[in-house]
């Protein structure tokens, strides 16, 4: 799948907050936590390094979501301890 490059200093407000609080609440965050990462990057002084980080946030909660749709459909693979390491040391 290709990755979309976005020019974070175009984005609006809104643009970046809306689908923050989408993926805060599938993840099951409580809302005054989301208020509260929404007023952080408000009060931020240094936005576009905020906004980069949360873009990177939610790509990341972005790919577990999808990763967790294909666990339950067990769409998985299941190994052993030293199985995974002897895969990892691959990489």
């Amino acid at each position: 799948m290709k990755t979309k490059k976005i020019d974070v200093s175009k984005l609006t407000f809104a643009e970046i907050t809306k689908p923050i609080k989408e993926a805060a609440k599938k993840a099951g965050m409580k809302e005054s936590d989301i208020d509260g990462i929404i007023k952080r990057f408000r009060k931020s002084k240094n936005k576009e390094k905020y906004r980069k980080k949360l873009l990177e946030d939610l790509e990341f909660a972005r790919r577990s979501d999808k990763a967790w749709k294909r666990y339950e459909k067990g769409k998985f693979t299941s190994l052993s301890f030293d199985e995974f390491i002897k895969e990892m040391k691959k990489w």
